[in-house]
């Protein structure tokens, strides 16, 4: 698939719109020779952005610092939600008019709005969304390697990508996952690939859980000292036999255990039905202070004055205040006639706790004759001690003991799997189809830098076991340059070479490259790629660059897709 165009629109009507072609594709900015201007901050990279974002990045990116995700571009993100702004990205199988077309369309709204569109076809999951373009870009569906992981070195802007051949995959991935990927991409994908690498993440996990349980003491210290607690506790058994001269001991113990819990209860239960007590005659006392006492002879001509604008009131003043004051009356009455059972169950309460506490002294007295009680409570003490730790123990031990087991469980599973894929046979499968991607990437860096590059791979032993681990090499050279436009020239090498392979063996692929920073690349170079991929029309080269780096040959409208300014930025607003 290549990219054809790219087109930017709000609910306002069309922002922009980009086509591409075959070949060399060139994102400049137009800045005037001034001291005051530059070409950045103009969009270059963010029209890469909105193009991984239509192969599934999240869209949010956009306008949320690539460093930390929770800085976010308020003016952007404002512009593309209040102006309901989508893309849509148009690929296509190759350059004749009739070729098939892939019509990817997102937005940057949330919930019900979202648009994540395939061919006229919305997709509400994510997840869904992105199977569905592997199948419509690719013509597979892959769980591992993901799509994502697959198409993330065909957009190379972010820091990961632009700065490293193999390992372009952002945050931190392990090794299984890039053997996977690699496996893959050279056309070896096998059946357990996906078991196989969580495997090696769950055995990755059970070993460093393995290193904190024994980062203390190792299974055998805690063994030995499960054995010498055993012992201590053996010995105190026998010694409390020993102790044992009195037979009525246990059972005067329990005996006083059972007094002590009465006591606790009965003086729990005591202090709640004082407490209740004590608010009801609160209730009772602040019902009887609201009797009214007003004296009736001062209020009688007001009330004679009353009547004669009412003359057909019947009853007297002081009836209505009699009548209010036995309300009262009753009412606190009804209230008061709980309190004698209450102080009833009080006095009982307190003369059955005044009982046990005296057999709770003439026990203890019994005991405390004894020569055996004090020694007896400090025995029982250590051994409770005992106890515990022989539980901790034994927890440790047993936990140990499992992660043994799965680890062991893993490791066989794994073993089984590696069995044919670390054969002799299947490292030869390996090698064959390196030899066949080398061909094209030592020629390219022939090419393009005068040296030869190549993939390589070793076999390194983690965990005790295999993993494939590749790297790119330099053959005819006994150091490395590490410089960065050498780097950025060692990726688009590899990028082209795999293209070329990957068609040559029927792999699916995306025929197209994207690369920011093009500039750390010299012009020699840059001429040298445009002129090699212009020769090959299943090659797309799209890169964005500085225009004052750019080589006057590469200053021809017929390679540039667009320019921006600060004048007239991506967005134009």
């Amino acid at each position: 698939m290549f990219i054809k165009s790219l087109i930017i629109e709000s609910k306002e009507g069309l922002i922009r719109r980009l086509d591409f072609h075959q070949g060399l594709n060139l994102i400049v900015d137009e800045t005037p020779d001034t001291n005051t201007e530059t070409g950045n901050n103009v969009g270059k990279t963010t029209i890469l952005r909105l193009i991984d974002i239509c192969l599934g990045k999240e869209p949010r990116t956009i306008y949320t610092s690539p460093e930390d995700r929770r800085v976010i571009n308020e003016e952007v993100k404002t512009f593309l939600t209040e102006k309901e702004v989508v893309i849509t990205l148009i690929l296509v199988s190759d350059w004749t008019t009739t070729a098939p077309k892939v019509h990817i369309r997102r937005n940057f709204l949330s919930g019900k709005n979202t648009i994540q569109e395939i061919n006229g076809e919305n997709y509400s999951n994510e997840n869904e969304f992105k199977k569905a373009l592997q199948y419509a870009i690719m013509g597979v569906e892959t769980d591992k390697p993901t799509f994502r992981q697959l198409v993330a070195h065909n957009v190379r802007y972010t820091n990961a990508a632009v700065n490293h051949t193999l390992h372009w995959l952002e945050g931190t991935n392990s090794d299984a996952v890039y053997e996977t990927l690699h496996l893959y991409m050279l056309g070896l994908n096998y059946t357990d690939a996906e078991v196989r690498q969580q495997s090696l993440q769950k055995l990755k996990t059970e070993v460093n859980f393995r290193k904190k349980l024994v980062k203390e003491k190792s299974r055998n210290a805690l063994a030995s000292e499960l054995g010498i607690v055993k012992s201590e506790i053996k010995e105190l058994e026998h010694i409390k036999k020993q102790m044992h001269l009195n037979p009525d001991f246990d059972n005067d113990m329990a005996e006083l255990s059972d007094l002590k819990y009465k006591i606790t209860a009965l003086s729990s239960q005591l202090s709640s039905l004082k407490l209740r007590h004590a608010i009801m005659e609160e209730a009772k006392e602040e019902i009887l202070s609201n009797k009214s006492n007003i004296d009736a002879d001062t209020l009688k001509m007001v009330y004679n004055q009353a009547k004669r604008f009412v003359p057909t009131l019947h009853h007297t003043f002081e009836d209505l205040l009699k009548h209010h004051n036995s309300m009262l009356v009753k009412k606190a009455d009804f209230i008061a006639s709980e309190l004698p059972e209450l102080k009833k169950k009080i006095e009982a309460l307190d003369s059955e706790i005044r009982t046990l506490h005296a057999s709770e002294k003439t026990l203890s007295d019994k005991l405390l004759q004894s020569s055996y009680y004090t020694d007896y409570e400090s025995l029982i003490a250590d051994l409770t001690q005992k106890h515990e730790r022989l539980g901790g123990l034994k927890q440790q031990i047993d936990q140990i003991d499992n992660v043994e087991e799965r680890i062991d469980s893993l490791n066989k599973q794994i073993a089984s799997i590696d069995k044919s894929l670390f054969s002799d046979e299947f490292k030869q499968k390996v090698q064959a189809q390196l030899d066949k991607l080398n061909n094209y990437l030592a020629k390219i860096s022939q090419l393009l830098y005068a040296e030869q590059y190549g993939m390589v791979y070793e076999t390194e032993t983690k965990n005790r076991n295999e993993i494939y681990k590749f790297n790119i090499e330099r053959f005819d050279a006994d150091t490395i340059n590490f410089s960065s436009g050498k780097k950025q020239g060692e990726i688009v090498c590899f990028d082209m070479a795999y293209i070329l392979f990957a068609d040559k063996e029927h792999i699916p692929c995306l025929h197209f490259g994207l690369y920011d920073k093009k500039e750390l690349v010299h012009g020699n170079q840059l001429l040298g790629t445009a002129k090699f991929v212009e020769e090959y029309h299943n090659l797309q080269f799209i890169a964005s660059i500085l225009s004052d780096k750019l080589p006057e040959e590469l200053k021809d409208d017929r390679y540039i897709v667009v320019k921006l300014s600060q004048n007239d930025k991506l967005f134009r607003f």
